[in-house]
């Protein structure tokens, strides 16, 4: 049995509805995480491993090379992103292999038997740390970005707490959704891993460790090509694991 939607995913931050209307490609790919664990790092891999294919398949030279950066992974879910036709129209106008960001879990996220997913897990301990460093340092301006619209879907996103320890306990204990038990005032981290978790006998699904990446970076990124189907040399592999090193990388 294939996954299927069972929930809507509509909040401050996200909504899952803005992939209804979006249409596959026979090589496209899905980078999904809950949050903080390593998505930017691992566009950059798969920006890098993409090019290099292109340039290996001579499908267009070096001095050709379409504009293929992490701003070209469109995350599609995010409630801000723009009007969604136009989301879709930056889809359809890609001439490279797309590769696209989502941070919904797979009950609330339309699954394609022709579509690569790469699902990137960590430590929840880290995730939360990761979190509070980046939630701590939200502004005026991205709370407005978040709550000043008229069709907010559900209560407004909160300001980040002075104090670390009531932001851990309702993080690890309460969920900003019904069907969620932890992850508030975002969405589920350890439901993210679970839904996905459950179908990872598919063999279009891939799972990586964000400690593994960190570990051994050259037996990760190998791994990802041979899921993508691309090809890369020792000289190669060696390139694309210098120019995406975490040190590198704004995480």
């Amino acid at each position: 049995m294939l996954p299927k939607v069972k929930h809507t995913y509509q909040n401050h931050h996200l909504d899952s509805l803005r992939w209804e209307s979006f249409v596959p490609r026979d090589d496209d790919i899905v980078i999904s995480t809950s949050i903080k664990s390593g998505t930017t790092w691992t566009q950059s891999i798969v920006r890098e491993l993409i090019v290099h294919a292109m340039m290996q398949t001579g499908t267009v030279s070096q001095a050709y090379l379409p504009e293929i950066d992490t701003r070209s992974s469109i995350w599609l879910d995010a409630r801000w992103g723009g009007p969604v036709e136009e989301m879709h129209h930056r889809l359809v106008v890609q001439p490279h292999r797309r590769f696209l960001k989502t941070h919904l879990p797979l009950d609330g996220l339309p699954f394609y038997q022709q579509v690569k997913y790469l699902v990137i897990g960590r430590d929840p301990r880290d995730v939360f740390m990761s979190l509070w460093n980046h939630y701590s340092s939200y502004e005026d301006d991205f709370y407005a970005l978040l709550n000043d619209d008229p069709n907010l879907p559900g209560a407004p996103f909160p300001r980040c707490p002075e104090d670390i320890h009531p932001f851990w306990q309702e993080w690890i204990s309460r969920g900003w959704f019904a069907w969620e038990q932890e992850g508030y005032p975002y969405w589920g981290n350890m439901h993210h891993a679970q839904t996905w978790w459950e179908y990872r006998h598919l063999d279009n699904i891939l799972f990586v460790h964000y400690e593994d990446m960190l570990t051994d970076p050259g037996q990760e990124i190998s791994r990802i090509a041979n899921f993508l189907n691309i090809e890369v040399s020792g000289s190669i592999l060696q390139d694309v694991v210098n120019h995406t090193s975490v040190l590198s990388i704004v995480m």
